[in-house]
């Protein structure tokens, strides 16, 4: 229960939930599901995204850290930009649906 009153505080401190007082009280979206990217909500509970830490360590040479730049330029940030981009095209909405349709295409589904 204190986990999950962590990750709503969270949700909530971004703006993508709200608290309702009262005994039929909870948390609620405060915006639309189609307006609620996944990658909003992977941003509020866990930070920004990355593959690898920033702040790398310089090594004691300038062969090491021209390498770790030429990698984290080349191979590091291309690999951050295409997960922030599939991320932040998927909202809350598609999913619901696409759980709905998964559930439905099983539901007749017996295993012996």
């Amino acid at each position: 229960m204190n986990y999950l009153e962590q990750v709503f505080s969270l949700l909530k401190k971004a703006g993508l939930v709200r608290s309702v007082k009262g005994s039929q009280g909870g948390y609620i979206l405060s915006k639309r599901p189609d307006e609620i990217t996944v990658g909003q909500i992977i941003r509020a509970i866990e930070g920004e995204i990355s593959i690898i830490d920033d702040d790398l360590p310089t090594g004691n040479s300038l062969l090491y850290d021209n390498l770790q730049q030429c990698l984290r330029e080349r191979v590091w940030n291309p690999i951050n930009e295409s997960i922030s981009q599939v991320i932040d095209e998927i909202t809350l909405e598609q999913l619901v649906r696409d759980y709905q349709i998964i559930g439905q295409a099983t539901a007749g589904m017996y295993y012996i």
